[in-house]
């Protein structure tokens, strides 16, 4: 993960008033080898608009995709999208 990489993700997870426990999770889904292969610079937004559901899911944190597609700046069917795509890579979806 680049700084940059970084820096959005934790603005996104700040803005959303997001707790720590849900920053590490995110942080530990998009290091994850598993995820790090569909991680371009052309879909930044979209995987880490994606880590942050799953990781809110997880942590028990309600968030919906329309408030993270509004910080992230994405639509709700591209959270959904990767949503599913990095759950199944992590061994989290059917």
């Amino acid at each position: 993960m680049t700084e940059f990489q970084f820096d959005m993700m934790k603005s996104a997870l700040t803005e959303l008033n997001l707790p720590e426990v849900t920053h590490l999770a995110c942080l530990t889904i998009l290091d994850d080898k598993r995820t790090k292969d569909i991680f371009t610079a052309k879909n930044t937004r979209n995987v880490i608009a994606g880590a942050i559901y799953i990781t809110a899911i997880q942590t028990n944190n309600r968030v919906t995709q329309r408030q993270i597609a509004d910080v992230v700046g994405v639509s709700k069917s591209t959270i959904y999208t990767y949503y599913v795509r990095m759950a199944k890579l992590l061994g989290l979806y059917g």
